[in-house]
């Protein structure tokens, strides 16, 4: 179909001009001012309304008003000069994609999985592999390959360059309970089993940026049955994405009991099996209340974060489904230790959510910017007003800070007065659209929490704390907060639990306290004479939980070349840098 005649019978009222088809309504945000254009040569489509903005080629377009496009269109990858978001295929190379050959065929049915499944999944081969398109609104995102060896031989990998979706996204009846599975095999055996409402998460249960990419998808799905393999991972996974979806949908989950996964049930006991999986499936339980059954014990060390080595030591890293406060004076260095927290964190692979209610924004990434490139990233500045030369990043290092952190943090700034309501609202925005695993809030006394009937003051921060508890562990997140200590009886305080200011109940609610404090020239000599070596500040553990490291004192020198904190036994300070984990998939990796 040519752009003219689906103009004609889809996008109602339109001029032309020139290229550009002028449509009347906008099919995305339904306005009726003259602001979408498609052009009738390409296909290519924008609508100019600056809240709506909408934009893709022919077959995005297509997808909306119910039009199928043929797999090999898909595969022509950058359709019409259309390359935003689609994955690139070498012209050569999609020539080479092509049916599979019949040892393929045999080596699915084996399996369970027929032909006429395979070819509804647009499953093919490309040369001796078995190659898997991953199609959104009929463009390409992922393409997967995989041979037919099992085991330790098996092999699995895909094209660079793509944007990971749910497979079958195109497929599914948005009025209907959708199934969730861990992987391909397991889609096309519930497929099989007549159930077409399914789709897969495309890189197994440790990857979940999928829930970004398909969002305004995800948001329509009234219900959701998980199915994930009955493992520590899939369990790990199936409570990341109840924290991150629960708001949207009803969530259900599907046991499949002693089976590895659902391919291996559906081999040994046919589709009744996958129809009682699906009949029994259970709602998650509710908040708060447990069966001693589905609470799971700990059997090794759990997930956490480390810092730096010596407070790693005092306080056994950092828990997730735990509230850390952080105790300190102005000037003593806390913004320094959170955003070098911070890009540790990210460095990771965990992405973080950050509250400045002091700094801006542009300082923080500035300073982070100081922190993983350091002083060779940077030009000497003269300050006409303070007559000093200062050290600022150059435009080079301001480019690259924002290409490796791109959305691995989000910082959340005042514009206006920040409520508590306002912010946990943001909190939740990061934790389901970005994954925000960490949160760091910079500090309690910058946000005005509204009164709630006849609650004083320490009342209203107690009950901030507590909801902040509840966040962190019902979503298995950590949250840093920043509370300022009471009153400043100079930076060597001796750091105790009731110098936090606020609320009595904060230090009570908090699974751990950390006081930071700056040390003074008489200080440093004190520990310098006690053979404590040098040092700039100090970590001082002031509350924990049991089994949480050893406690007590941390001595941190400062390095001023990459502007951080590091252990004052310590010749150098860590060098951090962005790196994606090696178990990731090949195209979430860089150069």
């Amino acid at each position: 179909m040519d752009v003219l005649k689906f103009a004609e019978k889809y996008l109602g009222e339109f001029k032309i001009r020139g290229k550009e088809v002028n449509i009347k309504k906008c099919p995305y945000c339904g306005k009726e001012k003259w602001k979408f254009y498609i052009n009738k040569n390409t296909g290519l489509f924008k609508c100019q309304s600056g809240s709506c903005q909408a934009s893709g080629g022919f077959f995005k377009i297509q997808h909306k008003f119910g039009i199928k496009v043929k797999f090999k269109e898909s595969i022509t990858n950058i359709e019409n000069g259309n390359t935003d978001g689609i994955l690139h295929i070498d012209k050569q190379k999609q020539l080479e994609f092509k049916v599979m050959t019949d040892e393929m065929y045999d080596w699915w049915n084996k399996r369970g999985i027929s032909k006429g499944t395979l070819h509804y999944m647009n499953v093919c081969r490309w040369k001796e592999y078995i190659a898997l398109p991953y199609l959104q609104e009929n463009e390409l995102k992922i393409m997967k390959y995989r041979n037919m060896d099992i085991g330790k031989d098996k092999k699995v990998w895909q094209e660079p360059g793509g944007i990971p979706v749910l497979w079958g996204i195109d497929k599914i009846d948005y009025n209907e309970p959708i199934i969730l599975t861990e992987g391909e095999p397991d889609m096309l055996s519930w497929i099989e089993a007549g159930f077409k409402n399914v789709v897969s998460v495309p890189f197994g249960t440790s990857n979940l940026d999928w829930i970004n990419n398909n969002l305004d998808f995800i948001e329509k799905i009234k219900i959701m049955y998980i199915c994930f393999d009955s493992d520590v991972a899939g369990e790990k996974a199936i409570k990341n994405i109840q924290a991150r979806l629960n708001k949207m949908m009803q969530l259900k989950k599907i046991n499949i009991g002693t089976y590895n996964d659902v391919n291996e049930a559906y081999m040994a006991e046919g589709k009744d099996k996958l129809i009682e999986f699906y009949e029994f499936a259970e709602y998650f339980k509710e908040n708060g209340y447990y069966y001693g059954e589905d609470i799971e014990v700990a059997t090794g060390v759990p997930e956490a974060t480390g810092f730096l080595e010596s407070l790693d030591v005092n306080t056994g890293g950092f828990k997730f489904g735990e509230v850390v406060v952080w105790s300190a004076y102005t000037g003593c260095g806390k913004t320094t230790i959170l955003s070098q927290m911070a890009l540790k964190d990210i460095s990771l692979g965990y992405n973080v959510c950050y509250y400045t209610g002091e700094d801006s924004k542009e300082d923080i990434m500035t300073k982070i910017a100081l922190q993983l490139y350091g002083k060779s990233g940077t030009n000497r500045t003269y300050n006409k007003l303070t007559k000093e030369m200062e050290e600022y990043p150059t435009i080079e290092t301001a480019k690259k800070i924002k290409a490796e952190i791109g959305k691995k943090i989000i910082i959340l700034e005042d514009e206006a007065v920040l409520t508590d309501e306002s912010l946990n609202s943001k909190m939740q925005a990061a934790l389901t659209k970005d994954n925000c695993r960490i949160f760091i809030i910079d500090n309690l006394m910058q946000i005005d929490i509204l009164k709630k009937s006849d609650e004083n003051k320490n009342d209203m921060q107690k009950n901030f704390v507590r909801g902040l508890v509840r966040f962190a562990r019902k979503n298995n997140i950590q949250i840093h907060l920043v509370a300022h200590n009471k009153k400043p009886e100079g930076n060597n305080s001796a750091g105790k639990t009731y110098d936090v200011s606020g609320a009595s109940e904060i230090v009570n609610l908090a699974n751990m306290v950390i006081g930071i404090d700056k040390l003074s020239k008489k200080r440093k000599d004190e520990l310098f004479e006690k053979g404590l070596g040098e040092a700039d500040a100090m970590l001082k553990v002031l509350k924990k939980r049991k089994r949480q490291g050893k406690g007590g004192v941390s001595l941190l020198k400062f390095c001023n070349d990459f502007a951080t904190f590091y252990n004052s036994n310590d010749n150098d300070p860590e060098r951090l840098k962005i790196e994606i984990d090696d178990d990731l998939p090949e195209l979430f990796r860089g150069d």
